[in-house]
């Protein structure tokens, strides 16, 4: 009985091996058709070193945000983050 299980160890070893080799080399080269087919053509920059670039940032855009930042973490936080004894004090003093 023991030689059927090992034969059947072997076998089946070398028969997925093999199957999976003839998965990876179909991928590889599904990919390599793709990616040759699919060749990007650059075009040549155009430099125009006085460009420059206008920088504006209106803080006042974000006060909503920060205005209700707070709710929003007191509604997701437990008020208690650190459970009683987690955090061990001695002589009134945080060790």
């Amino acid at each position: 009985m023991w030689r059927v299980i090992v034969f059947c160890a072997l076998v089946g070893s070398t028969v997925g091996q093999s199957w999976v080799t003839n998965i990876t080399d179909n991928l590889r080269d599904g990919l390599s058709r793709v990616l040759e087919s699919s060749m990007v053509n650059y075009s040549t920059p155009v430099i125009n070193v006085s460009y420059g670039a206008r920088v504006e940032f209106d803080m006042r855009a974000m006060g909503h945000l920060y205005n209700s930042s707070h709710t929003i973490i007191d509604i997701i936080a437990n008020k208690q983050a650190y459970p009683e004894g987690i955090i061990p004090f001695y002589y009134d003093n945080l060790l």
